[in-house]
């Protein structure tokens, strides 16, 4: 059965039929000895981000991974052109991809689409990880992964106890069986874990009674309870706001994509923000640090339905210090993965490789020691972004796939002219002669960017060095010009 969003791409995946149609039984004979290259004409030769855009690259954007740069420079959605926050900035549309931000009219599914006017149904490929599984709204929001990771009975109750003083807006818990003071640490901070529509809960608190046996805890809430009822007021106002864009009948991983791009969009990290570290920053100034992505992003899943859980730990940007940060895993299609929006809203260009890339985020991210062993296994690869939009190549569909990805990555250009240009490969030897292919100039794939030129009126070319950003995934960069 077909989720509701995946007859939207419709017009990228026809494009690519149509080119493939239209491009001789030559061309696309030897995919990968021969469809890599540079642009024709005046663009034959591989051009420099500079040369091709006339702007200067910016340093790494904060928080964003220094292997994912440089990038050019241009306005991220969401953002001014200076860099300040502009909160009522639509969400760029998204129609190509399969996924519409908010605001975005949805196009009438009954109207053929793309270039040739095929329907969805005649589509040689169609987004997906398998059996999709399909959200719930009336579920309820509550998902306490990390409660069930707790060893003993005595764990389990001190933490139902926290939970019942934040729940009643008490400000001490009283534990029927006593913990020692280690085990109140695991327990409170998995709590925390759990529980983002706790915003007003501090990270510190009074413990009462022995070292080995803790009787009790107490502790201060961030707000008063005015501030937390106006507050929370306001945060039900936003998620509302934000979720009427997900229909009833949408999958999982569409209701997360949608979250996903609209808080990598419209939400600015900001160490200076006054709710940097909570979903209030996030939903309601939309100014915040990791802390207030992942909650935002674990409360918005929880409120549709899909379990996603907050990770803690640190990560590490290539040649830098590990600095602590907090992130996400979501329950898609019956597999758990990790998801990075801090990073994704970092740096615009870069937004859909951290959606469910198991891979890629295995090299920089690292959780808590003593979450380590509790973590669900990320070792599928189904529903990461790039197998989902058919972005996956080997050695005998690697032209198909480069189309796909011209028209996928196009999508996503937004406000400006650019994006990082992702493709992967489980087949090492043909990713390998891709990378030679997209270092030198070849004219073969100088005709399918003609090609999607004459049918869409975009002029593309990829440029910067291609390189393996993971053991499977390569990167360069794709710009309109």
């Amino acid at each position: 059965m077909i989720g509701p969003y995946m007859k939207r791409t419709a017009a990228f995946c026809a494009l690519v039929a149509l080119a493939f149609a239209c491009v001789s039984c030559s061309l696309i004979a030897d995919t990968v000895d021969g469809l890599i290259g540079a642009p024709s004409g005046p663009q034959s030769a591989r051009k420099t981000p500079e040369e091709t855009l006339q702007t200067p690259l910016p340093p790494t954007a904060g928080g964003a991974p220094s292997f994912l740069t440089p990038a050019p420079e241009t306005p991220m959605p969401g953002l001014s052109s200076t860099g300040t926050p502009a909160p009522d900035t639509p969400t760029p549309g998204l129609s190509s991809t399969g996924t519409l931000a908010p605001d975005t009219p949805a196009p009438d599914p009954t109207v053929p689409s793309g270039p040739t006017g095929t329907d969805a149904t005649d589509l040689p490929f169609e987004p997906g990880y398998g059996e999709p599984v399909y959200i719930d709204k009336n579920a309820l929001p509550v998902y306490q992964y990390w409660r069930n990771t707790l060893k003993t009975d005595a764990q389990r109750l001190a933490y139902d106890s926290i939970c019942d003083m934040h729940k009643k807006k008490e400000t001490s818990a009283t534990f029927g069986v006593p913990v020692t003071y280690d085990e109140i640490v695991t327990v409170y901070k998995v709590f925390r874990l759990d529980h983002p529509e706790f915003f007003e809960s501090p990270s510190d608190y009074l413990c009462k009674g022995t070292e080995s046996a803790i009787r009790s805890i107490e502790m201060t809430p961030l707000y008063t309870p005015e501030e937390i009822a106006r507050m929370q007021e306001e945060i039900d106002g936003a998620a509302a706001r934000i979720l009427e864009g997900i229909p009833d009948g949408a999958t999982d991983f569409e209701a997360e994509e949608y979250i996903y791009t609209w808080l990598s969009s419209h939400v600015v990290y900001d160490l200076s923000a006054p709710h940097l570290r909570d979903l209030y920053g996030a939903l309601v100034d939309r100014r915040c640090v990791c802390e207030g992505f992942a909650e935002a992003f674990q409360y918005l899943m929880l409120k549709v339905g899909v379990p996603a859980i907050s990770v803690s730990g640190t990560a590490e940007q290539e040649g830098r210090t590990p600095e602590r940060h907090k992130w996400n895993a979501a329950l898609i299609g019956g597999q758990w993965y990790p998801v990075d929006v801090t990073w994704a809203a970092s740096s615009g260009y870069v937004r859909p490789i951290f959606l469910n890339n198991a891979e890629m985020m295995s090299a920089t991210h690292a959780p808590d020691e003593e979450l380590l062993s509790d973590l669900p296994a990320f070792s599928a690869a189904a529903a990461c972004v790039l197998d989902y939009y058919g972005l996956v190549f080997d050695a005998e569909n690697f032209g198909e796939v480069l189309m796909r990805a011209f028209a996928f990555y196009e999508g996503r250009f937004g406000d400006g002219d650019a994006s990082a240009f992702f493709i992967k490969s489980y087949d090492r030897p043909a990713a390998e002669e891709a990378i030679k292919k997209l270092n030198g100039d070849d004219a073969q794939i100088t005709a399918l960017l003609e090609r999607y030129r004459e049918m869409t009126g975009a002029r593309l070319a990829l440029y910067d060095e291609a390189v393996f950003v993971s053991e499977n995934t390569i990167r360069c960069w794709i710009c309109r010009y």
